[in-house]
């Protein structure tokens, strides 16, 4: 993905922030990626995803802070995301503030995305990033423990997931996981989700004021109509599918729905571009695959299942007609070089 993918500057504020308080000085991070302080106290101001995703890399060593995503996530004023924030707050019921966040998630970082995902008994906050790197461990971390720490706070209780999980390893240290989840955290896994009881998200929030909610969810459509687009409808579509991509991606005709647009349009806006529904997802899915074959930390049969294949034997030819390989022979023959061109 060629744009430039922006994030909220009270991001990069609390951050630089953080630091400040303990000492820790980061205006030479700030200023390898021209970004003033000044820039960073602007109420509406963007600032580069690579400038957060420096400052989430560099502040743990700095601070020689190995948890701090999840001490991030504790500290984090219940204001820190302004206008999205106080939307959260002022949903009926944890499931629509959560609901609340997933619309204007977009304010907060125009590119990472959540979706919630319902089953029967069961709830899966799922956090997706679209880029091309995965993401600092500590983005992963932080993010799921912020929407835990809002729920408890939202609720006025206490509540625990039924099962955390993160794609990276997991570090020397997980105490601080599982005292803040109070559940069980697996590491190394697929995807970054967390998996709740359903019946939590119909729990009112005990201070419910919808007129004033109505007010804020308003003004949140006001400013996300005001953000630039960012790589426009393909990054749209990419989106959608990888927010399902484990389950199997989507019907055409339910995201071009979610879109705006009849399937016949949506079929139509791809074919103008060059590309096809099924080229996308074929696409993705060999990123996503040379990607966790480098990084190596997971087995070809969990690679499958994240990539929604419903059988491992699909999914090994589909990989040998990308490459002219097999999953397996791909991973012997790596050495650090770019990915094998798609045939």
């Amino acid at each position: 993905m060629s744009q430039r993918f922006t994030v909220a500057a009270l991001v990069a504020r609390f951050l630089a922030g953080t630091a400040d308080r303990a000492g820790v000085a980061v205006q030479d991070l700030l200023d390898a990626h021209g970004v003033s302080s000044q820039q960073l106290r602007e109420p509406d101001a963007r600032v580069p995803h690579e400038l957060v995703r420096t400052l989430w890399e560099e502040l743990p060593r700095r601070l020689g802070d190995d948890a701090f995503g999840l001490h991030c996530a504790q500290e984090l004023p219940p204001d820190a995301y302004d206008l999205v924030d106080l939307a959260m707050g002022h949903a009926s019921t944890l499931g629509e503030s959560f609901r609340t966040f997933l619309r204007y998630q977009s304010l907060v970082h125009d590119a990472a995305s959540f979706s919630l995902e319902e089953a029967g008994p069961v709830a899966r906050l799922v956090h997706i990033w679209p880029g091309p790197d995965p993401l600092p461990r500590h983005i992963n971390e932080f993010a799921l423990a912020a929407l835990l720490v809002r729920g408890r706070r939202y609720l006025r209780q206490e509540w625990a997931p039924q099962e955390v999980c993160f794609q990276h390893a997991a570090p020397a240290d997980t105490r601080e996981h599982q005292r803040l989840f109070r559940a069980p955290v697996r590491f190394g896994h697929p995807i970054n989700e967390m998996t709740l009881d359903r019946s939590l998200l119909d729990r009112p929030i005990p201070v419910f004021y919808p007129e004033l909610g109505a007010v804020l969810d308003r003004f949140a459509q006001v400013l996300l109509g005001k953000l630039p687009a960012q790589g426009g409808f393909l990054d749209d579509v990419r989106r959608g599918i990888l927010r399902s991509l484990s389950a199997g991606p989507p019907e055409a005709e339910l995201l071009a729905r979610q879109l705006g647009l009849s399937k016949r349009s949506f079929f139509r806006r791809l074919q103008e571009l060059g590309t096809s529904y099924q080229q996308l997802i074929d696409e993705l899915r060999r990123d996503l695959t040379v990607r966790y074959l480098r990084e190596g930390k997971l087995s070809l049969s969990e690679i499958a299942f994240a990539l929604g294949y419903s059988e491992a034997s699909t999914f090994h030819r589909a990989f040998r007609r990308w490459t002219g390989q097999s999953p397996a022979e791909y991973r012997r023959s790596l050495t650090g070089g770019p990915p094998p061109p798609p045939r």
